[in-house]
């Protein structure tokens, strides 16, 4: 469940937008302009190597690699991991 952004100054309820500012995402206030907290990037679920160095494993269909991926590759960080479970079951209960 999503958090609301509540802009301390004006109290606006998610009316800000995001703007990249050194290594981190701020959200501003669209209403009063004021700096509201930053906003953690998501985490990084592209694959850089292989038959599909540069896709998101979220674009990915191909289950059986992905299951190889999972299973053989020692490189993979712990959120890429559970990208590739969460997208296996998505397409094995799609029935791909």
């Amino acid at each position: 469940m999503a958090t609301d952004v509540i802009c301390k100054n004006c109290g606006g309820i998610n009316d800000y937008r995001i703007e990249k500012k050194a290594n981190n995402q701020c959200a501003y206030c669209n209403g009063c302009e004021a700096f509201i907290k930053n906003i953690p990037y998501a985490p990084n679920t592209i694959i850089y190597f292989g038959k599909y160095k540069g896709k998101d494993i979220n674009e990915l269909t191909d289950v059986p690699y992905m299951e190889w991926m999972y299973e053989n590759v020692d490189k993979l960080k712990e959120h890429q991991k559970q990208a590739l479970v969460s997208r296996i079951n998505l397409l094995k209960n799609q029935g791909r």
